[in-house]
């Protein structure tokens, strides 16, 4: 669970995501789940909201996913994280974290232990701080700005 209180589960029931005590954006997603195009967009915008819109950096937690090639293009274009550490264990996650990496201009690398990626985090230089408690609201599964619905904790 999130240092704060904060986690909040995804409506496709595919991952979590919370804001740290340490400034970091916590991203697990759950195992052996094909990640599509409407998970990115999911991600984005939970991110964007737990940080109040602050480009902070991001350690996600891949645990063997599929990751399509529109989830990558979606989060190459629309990503706002200033550094994304990724863990993971299998050999699938590792070559998954690479083409992730490619042709991204932010500070990525890839670690099997979540101690190492916080570490690696801590020393690039953000603005992570604590995150203020907020009214987490997100758009609706349409993508409509007017229908909100309240991002639920876990």
């Amino acid at each position: 669970m999130g240092e704060n209180g904060s986690e909040i589960c995804f409506e496709s029931g595919k991952a979590t995501m919370w804001l740290g005590a340490d400034g970091i954006l916590h991203l697990v997603w759950t195992r052996n789940s094909t990640l599509l195009l409407e998970d990115a967009v999911e991600a984005i915008k939970t991110g964007e909201v737990l940080s109040g819109g602050r480009s902070l950096p991001l350690l996600v937690e891949i645990n063997g996913n599929h990751l399509t090639p529109e989830l990558r293009e979606h989060t190459l274009k629309h990503g706002t994280a200033s550094a994304v550490a990724t863990v993971g264990v299998t050999s699938t996650d590792r070559v998954q974290a690479a083409w992730m990496r490619r042709n991204s201009s932010i500070p990525q690398a890839y670690f099997t232990r979540r101690e190492d990626a916080v570490e690696w985090i801590a020393a690039l230089p953000h603005e992570g701080s604590p995150g203020a408690s907020r009214s987490l609201r997100l758009p609706d599964s349409t993508g409509s700005a007017t229908a909100m619905r309240s991002l639920e904790p876990c």
